[in-house]
Protein backbone atom coordinates (compact mmCIF):
# COMPACT_ATOMS: atom_id res chain seq x y z
CA UNK A 1 0.00 0.00 0.00
CA UNK A 2 0.98 3.35 -0.71
CA UNK A 3 -0.18 7.01 0.19
CA UNK A 4 -3.20 8.41 -1.76
CA UNK A 5 -3.71 11.97 -1.02
CA UNK A 6 -2.18 13.07 2.61
CA UNK A 7 -0.25 11.07 4.99
CA UNK A 8 -3.23 9.61 6.57
CA UNK A 9 -4.33 8.05 3.97
CA UNK A 10 -3.22 5.06 2.49
CA UNK A 11 -4.18 2.75 -0.97
CA UNK A 12 -3.96 2.32 -4.67
CA UNK A 13 -4.55 4.32 -7.36
CA UNK A 14 -5.93 2.96 -10.19
CA UNK A 15 -6.43 3.90 -13.24
CA UNK A 16 -9.20 1.85 -15.40
CA UNK A 17 -9.87 1.30 -19.44
CA UNK A 18 -13.65 -0.66 -19.31
CA UNK A 19 -14.69 -1.65 -22.76
CA UNK A 20 -18.62 -1.14 -22.75
CA UNK A 21 -21.00 -1.58 -25.73
CA UNK A 22 -23.21 1.15 -27.52
CA UNK A 23 -26.18 -0.15 -25.36
CA UNK A 24 -24.11 0.06 -22.10
CA UNK A 25 -22.99 -3.54 -21.80
CA UNK A 26 -19.73 -4.06 -20.20
CA UNK A 27 -17.10 -6.34 -22.00
CA UNK A 28 -14.45 -6.65 -20.09
CA UNK A 29 -10.93 -4.29 -19.37
CA UNK A 30 -9.12 -3.29 -21.65
CA UNK A 31 -5.89 -1.95 -19.54
CA UNK A 32 -5.73 -1.16 -15.56
CA UNK A 33 -2.89 0.78 -14.26
CA UNK A 34 -2.36 0.23 -10.58
CA UNK A 35 -0.15 2.28 -8.58
CA UNK A 36 1.09 3.59 -4.97
CA UNK A 37 2.89 7.37 -4.22
CA UNK A 38 5.60 7.02 -2.57
CA UNK A 39 5.97 9.79 0.68
CA UNK A 40 8.18 11.68 -0.92
CA UNK A 41 5.52 12.50 -3.41
CA UNK A 42 3.31 13.94 -1.13
CA UNK A 43 2.56 18.03 -1.45
CA UNK A 44 4.14 18.43 -4.48
CA UNK A 45 1.22 19.02 -6.29
CA UNK A 46 2.72 22.58 -7.83
CA UNK A 47 6.04 20.55 -8.73
CA UNK A 48 3.96 18.32 -10.91
CA UNK A 49 2.33 20.52 -12.64
CA UNK A 50 5.64 21.94 -14.06
CA UNK A 51 6.98 17.93 -14.92
CA UNK A 52 6.45 16.65 -18.93
CA UNK A 53 3.24 14.70 -19.29
CA UNK A 54 5.19 11.18 -19.36
CA UNK A 55 6.24 12.24 -15.72
CA UNK A 56 3.02 12.26 -14.35
CA UNK A 57 0.32 10.38 -13.08
CA UNK A 58 -2.00 11.83 -16.37
CA UNK A 59 0.29 10.22 -18.68
CA UNK A 60 -1.97 6.75 -17.79
CA UNK A 61 -4.70 8.76 -19.53
CA UNK A 62 -2.50 8.79 -23.24
CA UNK A 63 -1.29 4.94 -22.38
CA UNK A 64 -4.89 4.18 -22.26
CA UNK A 65 -5.67 5.74 -25.34
CA UNK A 66 -2.79 3.91 -26.90
CA UNK A 67 -4.26 0.51 -25.65
CA UNK A 68 -7.65 0.86 -26.79
CA UNK A 69 -6.44 1.96 -30.42
CA UNK A 70 -4.32 -0.69 -30.73
CA UNK A 71 -7.24 -3.15 -29.11
CA UNK A 72 -10.16 -2.50 -30.90
CA UNK A 73 -10.52 -2.97 -34.46
CA UNK A 74 -10.75 0.56 -36.75
CA UNK A 75 -14.24 -0.63 -37.97
CA UNK A 76 -15.65 0.09 -34.70
CA UNK A 77 -16.33 3.43 -33.11
CA UNK A 78 -14.72 4.13 -30.21
CA UNK A 79 -15.58 7.35 -27.45
CA UNK A 80 -12.99 7.56 -24.73
CA UNK A 81 -14.79 8.99 -21.45
CA UNK A 82 -12.35 10.82 -19.39
CA UNK A 83 -13.18 13.01 -16.14
CA UNK A 84 -11.94 16.61 -15.70
CA UNK A 85 -7.87 14.95 -14.87
CA UNK A 86 -8.27 13.98 -18.53
CA UNK A 87 -8.40 17.62 -19.35
CA UNK A 88 -4.69 17.78 -20.65
CA UNK A 89 -3.77 19.24 -23.64
CA UNK A 90 -1.71 16.30 -24.60
CA UNK A 91 -4.59 13.51 -24.82
CA UNK A 92 -6.29 16.00 -27.44
CA UNK A 93 -2.95 16.27 -29.05
CA UNK A 94 -2.21 12.68 -29.45
CA UNK A 95 -3.13 11.20 -32.80
CA UNK A 96 -6.42 8.58 -32.93
CA UNK A 97 -7.45 6.95 -35.54
CA UNK A 98 -10.48 7.99 -37.47
CA UNK A 99 -12.66 5.36 -35.31
CA UNK A 100 -11.81 7.23 -32.12
CA UNK A 101 -13.56 10.02 -29.91
CA UNK A 102 -12.74 12.16 -27.06
CA UNK A 103 -15.39 13.11 -24.18
CA UNK A 104 -13.82 14.82 -21.98
CA UNK A 105 -15.32 16.69 -18.96
CA UNK A 106 -13.72 20.51 -19.02
CA UNK A 107 -11.56 21.90 -16.32
CA UNK A 108 -10.58 24.56 -18.32
CA UNK A 109 -12.42 26.97 -20.19
CA UNK A 110 -10.48 26.76 -23.67
CA UNK A 111 -11.09 30.05 -26.13
CA UNK A 112 -10.96 29.91 -30.07
CA UNK A 113 -9.20 32.08 -32.16
CA UNK A 114 -10.99 32.89 -35.68
CA UNK A 115 -8.58 33.36 -38.34
CA UNK A 116 -11.18 34.74 -40.79
CA UNK A 117 -12.01 37.60 -38.46
CA UNK A 118 -8.33 38.45 -37.74
CA UNK A 119 -7.98 38.63 -41.71
CA UNK A 120 -11.09 41.29 -41.65
CA UNK A 121 -9.73 43.12 -39.12
CA UNK A 122 -6.83 42.55 -38.28
CA UNK A 123 -7.68 41.06 -34.60
CA UNK A 124 -8.63 37.41 -34.15
CA UNK A 125 -12.17 36.90 -32.53
CA UNK A 126 -12.05 34.62 -29.64
CA UNK A 127 -15.06 32.63 -28.19
CA UNK A 128 -14.81 30.21 -25.72
CA UNK A 129 -14.84 26.49 -27.11
CA UNK A 130 -18.21 25.57 -25.81
CA UNK A 131 -19.88 28.86 -27.53
CA UNK A 132 -18.32 28.09 -30.34
CA UNK A 133 -19.77 24.05 -30.42
CA UNK A 134 -22.97 25.29 -29.24
CA UNK A 135 -23.30 27.93 -32.71
CA UNK A 136 -22.18 25.17 -34.89
CA UNK A 137 -24.20 22.46 -33.24
CA UNK A 138 -27.54 24.80 -32.36
CA UNK A 139 -27.60 23.47 -29.18
CA UNK A 140 -29.69 25.76 -26.77
CA UNK A 141 -28.00 27.89 -23.75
Amino acid sequence: MGYLDCKTSFGLKVHTTLGVSAPGIPLGLINQYVWAREEKNLGIAKQRKKRETQEKESQRWLDSLSETQQQIPEDIQVVTIGDCEADIFDLFAQSRSPNSHLLIRGTHNRKVNYLEEKQRSGHPETKYLHQSIREITGLPR
